[in-house]
Parts: structure tokens; C-alpha cells; sequence
């Protein structure tokens, strides 16, 4: 049965004390009943903690097997979604993405999306990562929102792919470092699994992240 997690506010939803929004996230993650599942209640408590901590907005959690997870979650105005297959991801060190780009403020949805291959390398683990304010990120879609007249853009469309993505390429690794970083601790608490292979640097780093489609709309 797929176990689910939706709607774990985080201190952009809440206004109280620090010790207010971090009980409620533990205490949602506490009742939850996972496939495979978390080992004590430490981990719900850390994890939601950490999420709290992150800054991030945890739309859904689903968890068909130990190994098996599906996550949504959102970062200021851009929303992510990623299925990690454990062993699949610690073999090829990849994670296939969809965000989803917003634009701030605005009350009409979903101006654009992505897909985008991420290499999983250098990560870091310890603590609690400095937020991003991905700003590659969003410049990436404004400029693919304004300059292309395509809907949508695969690698075919080389030159126009290229206007866009001209000088962003350092700061998308970049933030994508900080997601992923994010990411593999919260389930690193959440499950007990040791992720530290993804700290290692890449055998071959040509493409850190490769954006296999743009599209306009939702």
C-alpha cells in the first residue's frame, strides 16, 4: 500500500516559535505508518525538524517499498518532483527531476516546467545547508517564459537551448548541490539509510545537470 505525507508546513506557514512549527511537523511524521518503515520516533523527530529548519514545503511522501520513494515538495516558488529508486540512485548516481516554475506573487499558476537529469555528486552532509534562493533556477524559466517562442524545447533545439542556459550552467550544479545535499539528509533521518556515497565527486562531471525538456504551461 503506498503510505503517504502531505501538506509538512514549514516556517513560512507558521508565525509561532521555533519550537511550535517543529511539533507540528513531528507530530504529523508521527503519524504516519510506512511500508519498510522508520525506525523510532528519534527519526520522525529529526527529520521533521530538519524540514522545518530547510524551509521547504513537503507537498507529498510516498513510499511503496524501503527502497522506493516519491517525493513533492516546494522551494519559495518552484515545486519538485522526484521518484528515488534507492539501489537505481547509489548505482548511477542520477535523479531525473520535474519542476515546476511559478512566477512570484503570481495568481496564475504554473508558467513553465522542466525536466532535468542531476548528477549526484559532492553533496554534503553534516548540518543544515545554507538555503538557496535559486536563482539560476528562475532565471532559467524567465528566460525561457520570454525569449523562446516555443513551447516546448528539447536538446534538438541546440541554439535556442544554449541562449538560455548561457552562463547559468556553474549556478544550476550549484543548486542543485544544495537540493540534493537537502534531500538525501531528510531521508537519511526519515529512513536510517546512509547516503554518504553521493558525497564523493563524480567519475565524470559533463553534464551535471542536463534539462531534457522546457515547456510552457502546466
Amino acid at each position: 500500500m503506498l503510505n503517504r505525507i502531505a501538506n509538512i508546513s514549514t516556517t513560512k506557514e507558521y508565525k509561532g516559535s521555533q519550537k511550535r512549527r517543529s511539533s507540528d511537523a513531528e507530530k504529523y511524521l508521527a503519524g504516519q505508518n510506512f511500508v519498510g518503515g522508520v525506525r523510532d520516533s528519534n527519526d520522525l523527530s529529526s527529520a521533521g525538524l530538519y524540514l522545518t529548519r530547510a524551509h521547504w514545503i513537503i507537498k507529498e511522501l510516498r513510499k511503496d517499498t524501503r527502497e522506493k520513494i516519491f517525493l513533492d515538495f516546494i522551494i519559495s516558488n518552484l515545486r519538485f518532483k522526484v521518484y528515488v529508486d534507492i539501489p537505481r540512485v547509489l548505482k548511477n548516481r542520477v535523479l531525473d527531476y520535474t519542476v515546476y516554475y511559478t512566477q512570484e506573487n503570481s495568481p496564475l499558476g504554473t508558467h513553465a516546467s522542466g525536466l532535468m537529469q542531476v548528477e549526484l555528486a559532492n553533496l554534503q552532509f553534516g548540518g543544515l545547508i545554507n538555503a538557496s534562493p535559486l536563482k539560476s533556477l528562475n532565471t532559467l524559466f524567465k528566460r525561457f517564459d520570454t525569449i523562446s517562442a516555443e513551447n516546448e524545447l528539447t536538446p534538438d533545439s541546440q541554439m535556442m537551448m544554449e541562449v538560455i542556459t548561457d552562463g547559468l550552467e556553474n549556478g544550476l550544479y550549484r543548486e542543485f548541490v544544495y537540493i540534493n545535499s537537502t534531500l538525501f539528509t531528510f531521508l537519511g533521518k526519515m529512513f536510517g539509510r546512509d547516503f554518504s556515497l553521493l558525497s564523493l565527486p563524480a567519475e565524470k562531471a559533463d553534464e551535471p545537470v542536463k534539462i531534457t525538456l522546457l515547456k510552457k504551461g502546466a
